[in-house]
């Protein structure tokens, strides 16, 4: 009889390559479909995301990405090498739309005093580090990633329901955003900005200072 012997690091090596998130490129190309996350054609490769794919956005597109429902990715780059400095936004007024992160994002580019907005519902699905580059502003200007509502309602939910560790020294800035959920925000670098609202939810802020 003949024996078949496998080594553990091709079995390791098999799975890593099973596990391994697909990539999808949004180029926004169809803007007469209203820039829809369904629309195969704004996507590269041509077919729309499974859920859990990591998400790049383009260099240059100028389209933003609105969704219709739901949606979970993996890790969200803006930016083929992730360094993308024009502003850009993910949206969505459509009712039980909503966009779950379970891997992280990465935004290193010099944003300055451009946003990267996220104007939908925005999960933390999964304890992720959120890579912020650039150099803020004033403390009276918005920079960064922001998190904030588009139309109706006024506050947008922001869903901490796992660890968020913001790093590297660029802005993330709340505006409007209703704070839910039981995980810590972590601030290892850069600054945090939450723009007053009255019913806005306290959080523990919890700062690593490795200076």
């Amino acid at each position: 009889m003949t024996k078949h012997t496998l080594s553990v690091a091709a079995i390791l090596l098999a799975a890593a390559t099973t596990l391994q998130a697909a990539s999808s490129l949004w180029l926004g190309t169809n803007a007469t479909a209203g820039n829809a996350w369904t629309n195969p054609p704004n996507w590269f490769p041509s077919t729309v995301p499974s859920t859990g794919d990591d998400i790049v956005i383009a260099d240059t597109t100028g389209n933003n990405l609105n969704l219709a429902d739901a949606r979970t990715i993996g890790t969200l780059t803006f930016g083929t090498m992730g360094t993308r400095t024009t502003g850009f936004t993910i949206g969505s007024n459509a009712l039980g739309a909503s966009l779950t992160m379970t891997n992280g994002l990465v935004a290193n580019g010099n944003l300055g005093a451009v946003l990267n907005f996220f104007r939908l519902p925005t999960i933390v699905g999964a304890d992720q580090t959120w890579s912020i580059g650039g150099t803020p502003g004033a403390v009276t200007a918005d920079s960064g990633i922001g998190v904030t509502t588009l139309g109706t309602p006024n506050q947008v939910q922001f869903g901490l329901n796992a660890n968020l560790t913001k790093t590297n020294t660029g802005q993330l800035t709340f505006i409007g955003a209703n704070i839910t959920g039981n995980g810590n925000l972590i601030i290892n670098q850069g600054p945090v900005k939450f723009d007053a609202v009255p019913q806005q939810r306290r959080r523990d802020l919890h700062e690593t200072d490795h200076a």
